[in-house]
């Protein structure tokens, strides 16, 4: 509804939802060309907050490892740079279980700057891998 009126507000929210729903029906082809449009509709309206998240998912798509580290990496940066480090730590996490420890200390780094009393099941999950894998 709101798309046809034309109010974009949340927009790339709802389009990482969708694009989840396509990676688990098993369609990474679409669910890459819904990030892709999401990305260029987010810069044409300058709402370009969500697209470290966008990238992050964007990553998931990818067909081989190194494009899918690049595309973690760039998402954690761009995170980083906006200040949003809840998406910095997703995408680490994510760097962190795809490469292991050459990714580590990036995650070790995020996770430091986390608040503690936060909750955030991501924070729960990093702390964990990086415990198991010491």
């Amino acid at each position: 509804m709101w798309r046809r009126i034309g109010l974009e507000v949340y927009r790339s929210f709802f389009d990482g939802v969708v694009a989840g729903l396509l990676l688990l029906a098993g369609d990474p082809e679409g669910a890459r060309a819904w990030l892709d449009t999401s990305l260029e509709v987010a810069a044409r309206i300058g709402q370009q907050v969500y697209d470290a998240e966008i990238v992050r998912l964007r990553a998931h798509t990818a067909t081989d490892a190194d494009q899918r580290q690049e595309e973690l990496v760039g998402a954690r940066d761009l995170a980083r740079r906006q200040g949003f480090t809840l998406l910095e730590l997703r995408a680490a996490l994510d760097d962190f279980e795809l490469r292991g420890q050459p990714a580590r200390a990036a995650l070790v780094d995020v996770v430091g700057r986390m608040p503690a009393e936060g909750g955030a099941p991501e924070l729960a999950r990093a702390q964990e891998l990086l415990a198991e894998r010491a």
